[in-house]
């Protein structure tokens, strides 16, 4: 979508603004900003013990903050509540061209290495309709294939945890012609029995990381 649309995802603004305030700072904008908008937002609806399958290396308070945005909230209601706060910081326009990538420099990527997908508006998979799952799947190949030349058959789903991928999600990427997909499941691949569900060694995981699983 950023490439496409030249629109940035709701995702990277989340990141941008809570990379630039203080997450209690980041907090009360949110909760003025749901108000604003008519959303409903209590962190004690999060349960802290599924959030840190997803964010174990945030503390508890961070973590159910991203989690209520990223799953909880639907997509259209987090978008309303960042979009809220983030008009009043920087212009559309002006974050793509800070962020994020042009045509050209994706072509010129593509020449030196692999390009790949990361579906087209970072939204979790296993949410979504089976119609919107595979627009949102496919979309971005096809776009992707005419800027790189060749065909793209490896998509990084957003999230990727549990509550983003499923084997409906698997599926449907394989439909529409990737034929291997990565999760963030954090283990070893020991076959590759199922190539559109590929766990991966996050760095904090690996020998020598943070926390070393392996």
């Amino acid at each position: 979508q950023p490439i496409n649309e030249r629109k940035g995802l709701t995702v990277h603004k989340t990141h941008w603004l809570r990379a630039t305030r203080r997450p209690d700072e980041f907090w009360e904008l949110a909760l003025a900003a749901a108000e604003a908008v008519g959303v409903p937002l209590d962190i004690n609806t999060v349960d802290d013990e599924i959030a840190s399958r997803h964010y174990r290396y945030d503390d508890p308070t961070t973590r159910r903050i991203k989690f209520l945005l990223n799953f909880v909230l639907s997509y259209e209601e987090d978008r309303l509540i960042i979009e809220e706060i983030f008009r009043k910081e920087i212009s559309g326009h002006a974050f793509c061209e800070l962020m994020y990538m042009s045509d050209e420099q994706v072509a010129e990527l593509s020449r030196n290495h692999m390009v790949g997908s990361h579906c087209h508006a970072h939204i979790p998979l296993a949410t979504l309709p089976q119609d919107k799952l595979s627009t949102e799947l496919e979309k971005p190949k096809v776009i992707l294939e005419e800027l790189v030349g060749y065909p793209v058959e490896i998509v990084s789903y957003p999230y990727g945890g549990p509550s983003a991928v499923s084997w409906e999600v698997a599926n449907v990427a394989q439909r529409v012609g990737y034929v291997s997909g990565i999760t963030t499941e954090r283990s070893l691949n020991q076959s590759l029995m199922n190539p559109l569900l590929l766990a991966r060694v996050a760095t904090n995981d690996a020998p020598g990381g943070e926390s070393p699983q392996f």
